[in-house]
Parts: C-alpha cells; structure tokens; sequence
C-alpha cells in the first residue's frame, strides 16, 4: 500500500531524493518527467518531496525510461561497498530493464518499490547482470515511446564519449549527428520519409554536443553563448567562411539551389540571407552548417 511522509521509511525517503535527482540531471521538468512516464505531474511531486513511496511499478518503468540502474535506485550504490553515487555517474546507467521481466509481474500490483526490490528484484538484477555483456540492457519495442529510443541513445552516447577529451567530445557527437543527417536523407530520397529512430539519434546527440560544448567552453574550443546551449546549436564560427564559398559555387549549378532548399527544408529566401555577400547577413546555427557540409559531401548532389 502507499504511505505518507510520516511513516515513510529512511530508505523510500532516500529512493524519493534519487528520483528527484534523476529528473534534474535530466533537465527535465515535472511535466515533462511525468508524461514519459504516462503519469500525473502530481504523482511525480507526491514521490519527490517523500509524501508518497513510490511503487515498484512506477519505479522500473522510470528506470526503463531513463536508463537508470535498478539498483542504485533502490540503494544509491552499483557495487557492494562503494560509496553512494551521483546520478549520470558511469554505474547508475546501468538499467536491466527489469520491468520486462516474467518475475516483475508475479509482485503484487501495490507493492512498494523498497520492498520489491529487498524481496525480488535486487536478485534478480544481480543474476541478469552477471550473466549481460553489454550495459545498459536495453529493450525497444514497437509499442514504445519514441522517447524512449532517445533516451536510450543519449546513455550510450554519453557513455562512449565519457572519457574522451572535451575538444573530441564535441567532434564525436558533431560526426554522429552528420550521420544520422545523411542517413534521414538517403531514406527520403528512396520515399522511406525518414525514420523515428534516425530523429532520436539526432535529438540524443545534440543533447550530448550540448554537454560536450559546456564542459570544453571555458578551453575557448567552441562558442557556448546562451542561446547555442539552449537550442543545441554549436557554433561554427570559424570554418563558416570556407563553407560559404563552397555552397555560393555549389548552388550555380543546375538543380543545386533547389536541392539543398529541399535538404535542410527551409525557405529559398532563407538560402539566400545566408550566403549573401552584405555585412549584416547572418550565419547559420550549428545544425544548419553541420547539414550544409553533408549536403556537400553527398555524392549524389547536382554536379
């Protein structure tokens, strides 16, 4: 059953003060968090401030979701005897997806997260993650939110780019997102009309190029303005000149103008203003040049 604050225990007060911090590290408001997850803003708020145990049900699906580690939800810890860890620390991404699992439905529907997991769950968690090669254990169904694949693919980009200087970090997650531009295009080219997938891989890396711009700002290896960190743009500053030659002798040909109007699908005037010769012309976000040169590297572009 649910309990309220006055007789919550010590360790549901604690479960409360990690799902909190999930969200926040997330960057995710309360609306946003509780959509995810199917439920009222109200319930997320009743969990967060420990008036209200959150149930087993609520807690692996918010684990699935947001590929958290089942086990450091329940405890704060990955491995017996280390200290309890901050969310977004390597160990707390690792989700066994147990809300899949034929012994999760076996709980009784009001069981408390605490409890299932001291009765069940954690050892269940112990025996599929020492026999998983890969973490996060990740299940995609076509039944899924398409947030889900986001979220599953902002954890393993982050967790690829982790160790890697701030300056390649940024290179990384620009590279990804250069991919999964080409890839949307040739899907649209062969009447595919892209993919849900190839849009979670583009909204994943940005949120990655995003963190990857913040931590290498103040080395003075991008432009972290407030507006590129709100949109997700990196700046391009500096290779935008060279580009800008390029596209101005690209789009005279034949076809060209018209086929990179329908590749960043904007308006032709908006061509126009960016690779106008006038002082007051303004320069295209980072999205916008990182798809710009893709639509140059495509070998099937009017030549």
């Amino acid at each position: 059953m649910r309990r309220n604050s006055s007789s919550l225990s010590a360790t549901d007060v604690q479960i409360a003060r990690r799902v909190r911090e999930v969200r926040e590290k997330l960057r995710l408001t309360r609306e946003e968090f509780a959509s995810q997850l199917a439920i009222k803003t109200d319930r997320i708020a009743s969990y967060e401030d420990a008036r209200v145990a959150i149930r087993f049900d609520i807690a692996l699906r918010l684990c699935r979701q947001f590929l958290v580690s089942e086990k450091w939800l329940a405890t704060g810890r990955e491995n017996a005897g280390n200290d309890e860890l901050i969310f977004l620390h390597k160990g707390t991404r690792n989700c066994m997806s147990l809300e899949l699992e034929p012994e999760t439905r076996a709980i009784p529907p009001d069981t408390l997260f605490s409890a299932a997991y001291d009765s069940i769950l954690g050892k269940l968690f112990e025996k599929i993650a020492a026999g998983h090669p890969f973490y996060p254990r990740v299940f995609v169904t076509l039944a899924d939110k398409d947030s889900l694949v986001t979220n599953a693919l902002t954890a393993i980009t982050e967790d690829c780019i982790r160790d890697l200087p701030s300056e390649l970090k940024v290179e990384y997650a620009s590279a990804v997102v250069r991919a999964a531009v080409i890839l949307n295009w040739e899907m649209s080219r062969v009447g595919l009309n892209g993919s849900r997938f190839v849009e979670a891989i583009r909204q994943a890396t940005h949120r990655c190029q995003v963190e990857a711009i913040e931590q290498s700002s103040h080395f003075g290896l991008t432009d972290s303005s407030s507006s590129a960190r709100s949109s997700g743009e990196m700046k391009s500053k500096p290779q935008w000149p060279e580009l800008k030659k390029k596209l101005q002798a690209a789009v005279e040909l034949p076809g060209a103008r018209s086929a990179l109007v329908k590749f960043l699908n904007v308006d032709p005037t908006q061509i126009s203003q960016w690779l106008s010769e006038s002082k007051s012309a303004r320069e295209p976000g980072g999205e916008y040049a990182l798809q710009m040169q893709a639509w140059l590297n495509d070998p099937k572009r009017p030549k």
